[in-house]
């Protein structure tokens, strides 16, 4: 319980304008669409990222963990740093922006050019 609400905490802290949902059955932050989910099982937890280039992006710091698509599995023996949950979030903040921004444009430029969706 202490590894997952150290990971709570540390989500809340690097997204703390996110809101807090349950979805798929799982904890849930979506700040501008989904960011982070995470997860506890029997044997391990795991925190999902949404983007699978988040684990290429991080793979150095992942390689002690076991990691597939956008998810990274960990034990409460030997659970994620704190630091770089917190790196994690934060990318995927900025990812999320970025596309909210991108999408603002292309919607602002469509009205410019008189096509209205």
């Amino acid at each position: 319980r202490d590894v997952l609400r150290a990971m709570r905490a540390t989500i809340r802290g690097a997204a703390p304008k996110a809101e807090e949902k349950i979805s798929y059955g799982i904890p849930t932050y979506k700040l501008n669409g989904p960011l982070i989910h995470w997860a506890a099982f029997k044997s391990h937890a795991s925190l999902i990222g949404i983007d699978k280039g988040l684990l290429k992006h991080f793979a150095s710091e992942l390689k002690p963990f076991k990691a597939a698509g956008s998810t990274i599995r960990f034990t409460a023996e030997k659970p994620l740093p704190v630091a770089l949950v917190k790196r994690i979030v934060e990318y995927r903040v900025a990812q999320n922006l970025r596309q909210t921004k991108l999408h603002e444009t292309m919607k602002s430029s469509n009205k410019m050019n008189g096509e209205n969706k």
